[in-house]
């Protein structure tokens, strides 16, 4: 049964609010019993995500973001939604993580990390929308 934990957009928004969205997610995944160190996979995620949308989806100026969380079963997915230009985050190459880091390419190392932290990634473009879904599940399997 799908039960929404969260439904919230801003208008206008910015990098600096990226803190509160983080912490309101942290709350809701936390309150509907998400183990604290699950938590802050959770909290790394988003901020990444919202970070990246605000800065490159928006160029640091102001735009649309929606945030829907909800537990369906013994997951938990968080949703972010913007109105930027489209961009899919997992259609990128992965980074090269063996080369020297004087000789890396600048950027992917984000997506990177919500891949790492999350049991599932996924996007779609609906619309004018861009949409990335992570999952993560309550209390993985050992």
């Amino acid at each position: 049964m799908t039960r929404t934990l969260l439904d919230r957009e801003w208008s206008g928004g910015t990098a600096g609010d990226v803190p509160a969205i983080v912490e309101q997610v942290a709350d809701v995944v936390a309150a509907a019993g998400m183990p604290a160190e699950r938590v802050l996979r959770v909290e790394l995620a988003v901020e990444e995500a919202a970070v990246n949308v605000c800065k490159h989806g928006y160029d640091n100026e102001l735009g649309w973001l929606r945030v829907r969380v909800w537990r369906d079963n013994g997951e938990i997915t968080v949703e972010l939604s913007d109105r930027a230009a489209e961009f899919d985050p997992l259609s990128q190459d992965p980074p090269d993580l063996t080369s020297d880091l004087n000789h890396r390419a600048v950027g992917g190392m984000g997506i990177h990390l919500i891949r790492s932290v999350c049991d599932r990634v996924e996007y779609a473009r609906e619309g004018h929308h861009n949409i990335l879904s992570m999952v993560f599940e309550i209390a993985p399997s050992a």
